[in-house]
């Protein structure tokens, strides 16, 4: 059988594997997507690119800016980038201590009584912030957008993506995958790359793997002041509680709760089940969070809300390479998957073609770990 390889989950992991892998093999590939591409966990995320965190993910964010500067330059989609800034706040010595010592490729750190003296931000109370560290090159995209950027690329190398068709076994045969099955038939296949999102601990399963990965929820409200805002208001994260807010180009302002650690993670979730309404102890502290932080807000209207599901990884790192299952590959975020698409479809291609893989592949080969779900 020639080659094929088969993608599952339609989002912008898998979109960016499907377009990594066109562009250095003449295999085929197929991307089955259980609803439309881009739809699910990619459609509920708030899209923000900007490069600080964990310096050893640098090398893959700054592949991903060039990688997008490259398709907002030539776009099949429409994207839609704005830059809009960041600012990670700490309200104590203890949280603003990491924020002064940190060296992100762009952006300063600013002491809370400085604020008003470098940054145009008139809706955020000074007064609650020790320490700011601040990096002005944060946009926000069109998250469904941006996947389409790499599936009509894909499309054009050959790559068929199937909307509305969720996978529903993956057939193995002496410890290497043989074939995925929908509902409607059965598709032999040579490889297999699980990038489904929250989704990926089923699809490790149809497969014989328990992977180790949590999941918790990410809500997000979306917020609409009952006066026009000057200006967009930059992405404000405070990360001793993980609230944060995000100015969208419309004008609103999302308010949302990031992931906690792993080990306060729950187990799993099961996506078709999670309600798409804000906990109330989450609108709560998005209350608290507005009145400490952006109290010009208070009396803007909730005009939609939505609860996404991430997966964490054990050690914040995404998880992406082979399996024990000869042929089966896992791409798993950690968040930050609109980042880290770009470099994760090229850590893959070179995983699936023998190439020489990039440097930062070590960093998040699963490798890393052991566990029966791991290659020998």
């Amino acid at each position: 059988m020639d080659e094929t390889i088969a993608i599952v989950g339609g989002g912008i992991a898998g979109a960016s594997v499907a377009y990594h892998l066109s562009e250095r093999t003449d295999a085929s590939i197929t991307v089955f997507e259980r609803n439309a591409v881009g739809a699910e966990t990619t459609a509920r995320s708030t899209a923000v690119f900007r490069q600080m965190g964990d310096s050893a993910l640098d090398p893959m964010k700054r592949y991903g800016m060039r990688l997008y500067n490259g398709f907002l330059s030539e776009p099949r989609a429409n994207p839609r980038h704005q830059l809009i800034g960041r600012f990670e706040v700490a309200t104590d010595d203890e949280h603003a201590a990491p924020l002064r010592a940190a060296e992100p490729p762009t952006g300063a750190y600013f002491e809370g009584e400085e604020l008003e003296d470098v940054a145009l931000v008139p809706e955020l109370e000074t007064d609650a912030v020790t320490g700011a560290l601040y990096n002005p090159n944060a946009g926000v995209f069109s998250p469904v957008e941006l996947t389409h950027e790499f599936v009509e690329r894909a499309r054009e190398n050959g790559v068929e993506f199937l909307s509305n068709t969720e996978v529903a076994d993956i057939e193995t045969d002496d410890g290497g995958v043989a074939a995925v099955r929908t509902a409607e038939e059965r598709c032999p296949t040579t490889r297999v790359v699980c990038a489904a999102g929250p989704w990926n601990l089923a699809v490790g399963r149809l497969a014989g793997l328990e992977l180790p990965l949590r999941h918790t929820l990410a809500p997000i409200a979306r917020l609409e002041p009952t006066t026009e805002l000057p200006h967009p208001l930059p992405n404000i994260k405070h990360g001793a509680s993980g609230y944060y807010f995000l100015g969208q180009p419309d004008g609103t302002v999302l308010v949302g709760h990031s992931p906690g650690s792993y080990a306060d993670a729950g187990t799993e979730y099961e996506p078709e089940t999670v309600p798409d309404t804000v906990p109330d102890e989450v609108r709560s502290g998005m209350t608290d969070a507005i009145e400490r932080f952006l109290p010009s807000l208070l009396d803007a209207e909730i005009v939609e809300e939505w609860v996404g599901i991430r997966s964490l990884t054990p050690d914040g790192r995404p998880i992406v390479g082979p399996t024990a299952v000869d042929g089966f590959s896992i791409v798993a975020f950690n968040s930050e998957g609109i980042q880290l698409a770009p470099a994760t479809g090229r850590v893959i291609t070179a995983n699936l073609t023998d190439e020489t893989p990039p440097d930062y592949a070590d960093v998040v080969s699963p490798s890393r770990f052991d566990g029966d779900w791991m290659e020998d």
